[in-house]
């Protein structure tokens, strides 16, 4: 019932949450050591003492080198995108759930009669609503510049002061609270009670390494679910960006040996992973599978055979060649050999990733009638992003941020969540795909993609990653009945502050109650 409420008994602390430790990666901790290469790091970069053990393997990126391996052990950052509907009550319609905790104008906005309700001052009203909410209650550094590039600070210069005072935290180290319309919701039977207005919180840059690097993250999802009323339908979607602490953007766009492995791994494994999400997942528009929309997916034997013939060739492929067989299985068709090639073969980052892109042609009317239609290329939406891996990995985005900005990779698959418990071990196994293909063993990669063309599954992918936490929480998950959206579930339950975190100046009555 969305009438009860959730007592949370203590905030977890840092040392005590089930979160606050780095997750699983592969190899040694990694202690404090010598500067990594001139102008790439800082001098307090993490360097390891002794590397993962590794098959022998040549590398013509130069990673037997010394810089090599500091960018191989490099540390893992990510964040992530929660993605939520606030509702909105107009006029004076009765409110179905007037016992939820969070009933008058502290939680739930209302416009009244004769008070400006058009639709841009709603949104302006529920942004600034959240992001107060976020940097007085959670603490932590929140503005509206979405970004990424990160904002000059010309535009700096023309936000609030809060937002001013935030910029010496450096690049993305801001949470961001945007408005998120293309998450509009088709009319149904719940739009006659509220009017909802969509929302994305972007988080600052976490650092896996570091103890209780996902503490915010939780913090911030706990004042959510506590100062307002929240709708998940099945439009909103849960993305990460898992990226390195630092790149040589050079290698990045050549497109280094661990990418291509991580890609051929993904091709793989992309169907298993669905599994950990609803079924609707797959046929979602935003996250469609690339191993059955994307380009390269979907281009003809002989195309495919053209655009091999421009890839790698003679001696630039021959280092290529002897990785690509490490990892690939035997027992493939000639299609699929094929497509894993391809990856291998690609000249160049944004070759390959322009390859595994969604994307979709849509009519448009040019105003003369319809004997006037032109073809317009339009962004489509994978089960993977790749815009801000590299420069021009996105041909046809409409966006035109973050292109090649951040050297991360979007996982889009999972379900929008409020759920801090799920985020973590998602980002968890995420984390660890990303690892395993930059400094994990072939033999370990091959065995995983040769599984997958038997009896498969989420479940056991995540056993043999080693991940015995996350097995067994998603084992849980799976087994939960899908009960679909009601009057009584469409809210998300409240949780009730527990006195550890600060009362915000508006609402020490309700602290009191």
């Amino acid at each position: 019932m969305a009438t009860e409420t959730e007592v949370i008994t203590s905030w977890p602390s840092t040392s005590t949450s089930p979160w606050s430790q780095p997750p699983p990666l592969f190899g040694p901790s990694l202690p404090a050591g010598p500067a990594p290469p001139t102008g790439q790091a800082p001098s307090s970069s993490p360097v390891p003492e002794t590397l993962p053990s590794m098959p022998p393997e040549r590398d013509p990126l130069g990673l037997d080198s010394w810089a090599g391996q500091y960018y191989k052990t490099i540390p893992i950052t990510y964040g992530v995108e929660l993605q939520f509907f606030i509702p909105v009550i107009i006029g004076d319609k009765p409110d179905p759930h007037n016992s939820d905790g969070r009933t008058d104008d502290r939680f739930v906005r209302r416009f009244k009669a004769g008070e400006d309700s058009r639709p841009e001052t709603v949104v302006n009203q529920v942004i600034n609503d959240i992001v107060v909410a976020l940097r007085i209650v959670s603490q932590v550094e929140t503005w509206t510049y979405p970004g990424p590039p990160y904002p000059k600070r010309a535009v700096v210069e023309a936000m609030d002061q809060e937002a001013q005072s935030i910029l010496r935290g450096g690049a993305y180290s801001q949470w961001v609270v945007e408005a998120a319309p293309a998450l509009a919701l088709r009319r149904d039977r719940f739009s006659d009670i509220y009017t909802w207005v969509a929302v994305k919180v972007k988080s600052s840059k976490r650092n896996s390494t570091i103890e209780g690097h996902f503490d915010p993250i939780a913090k911030v999802i706990f004042t959510l679910r506590w100062a307002f009323r929240l709708r998940l339908p099945s439009t909103t979607s849960l993305s990460v960006h898992v990226g390195e602490l630092t790149r040589d953007i050079d290698s990045y766009e050549t497109c280094p040996v661990w990418f291509r492995r991580f890609c051929t791994l993904w091709w793989f494994i992309e169907t298993h992973i669905f599994l950990l999400s609803h079924w609707r997942r797959r046929r979602n528009g935003k996250c469609l599978p690339l191993t059955q929309h994307s380009v390269l997916k979907r281009m003809s034997d002989e195309e495919l055979a053209r655009e091999l013939e421009k890839g790698h060739q003679g001696a630039s492929f021959a280092h290529l060649y002897e990785q690509m067989h490490y990892i690939m299985p035997s027992a493939i068709t000639k299609r699929e050999r094929d497509e894993v090639e391809f990856i291998w073969r690609a000249k160049d980052a944004k070759t390959l990733c322009q390859k595994l892109l969604v994307h979709k042609v849509e009519l448009v009317n040019m105003g003369f009638g319809n004997d006037f239609l032109a073809m317009n290329h339009v962004e489509g939406r994978g089960s993977l992003g790749f815009q801000g891996f590299c420069e021009g990995a996105d041909a046809y985005s409409s966006r035109k941020n973050n292109d090649g900005e951040t050297g991360t990779i979007e996982f889009r698959s999972m379900d929008g969540s409020l759920d801090p418990e799920l985020i973590y071990h998602w980002v968890t196994l995420l984390i660890r795909l990303y690892d395993i293909s930059r400094r994990g063993k072939t033999s370990d990669i091959m065995g995983i993609i040769a599984r997958t063309q038997n009896s498969y599954g989420a479940l056991p992918l995540m056993r043999d990653l080693g991940l015995h936490e996350q097995h067994a929480f998603f084992e849980a998950a799976m087994n939960s009945p899908d009960k679909g959206e009601t009057m009584d579930n469409i809210i998300l339950p409240r949780v009730v502050d527990n006195g550890m975190l600060p009362v915000p100046p508006w609402d020490q009555a309700c602290h009191a109650s």
